[in-house]
């Protein structure tokens, strides 16, 4: 129908069942239409490590928020060998990440400690997509 990119929600059924949706889709689209997974943090580790391993060779673009703990992003995509892409993170630690503004002031802060904050910033650095929803942005 003309769609360049697809986007499967996983994580909300057994991982098995999602690598089995996951392939029927691309056997389905063929190789011509991008494919991007959106774990919304449901999976461990663990999972979204066997996930991407079994996946491998689909051409999955990214998975969107695979962790259910932000600070084990990058090590995901140094283990996994698939990028991922920021939304709730981002989201949920935006005061965070913000650098300030000169007319506005320093950005809100305080809930993460400073290394923490440097970790966060070097992980949303390295995602490869940044999902922002306009509606949460603004008050």
């Amino acid at each position: 129908s003309g769609y360049r990119t697809l986007k499967i929600k996983v994580g909300r059924r057994p991982v098995e069942e999602d690598i089995d949706t996951v392939r029927a889709v691309r056997a389905a689209i063929g190789d011509g239409v991008g494919l991007r997974l959106d774990a919304n943090r449901a999976w461990d580790f663990q999972t979204a490590e066997f996930a991407a391993a079994a996946l491998r060779g689909l051409g999955i673009e990214y998975i969107e928020e695979p962790l259910d703990y932000w600070k084990l992003l990058f090590s995901f995509r140094l283990y996994a060998h698939v990028d991922y892409a920021v939304d709730e993170t981002l989201q949920e630690f935006l005061d965070e990440l913000l650098p300030g503004d000169e007319e506005f002031g320093p950005a809100p802060r305080g809930r993460l400690a400073p290394e923490q904050r440097q970790h966060l910033r070097q992980a949303a650095k390295r995602a490869r997509a940044h999902i922002l929803k306009p509606t949460l942005l603004v008050g």
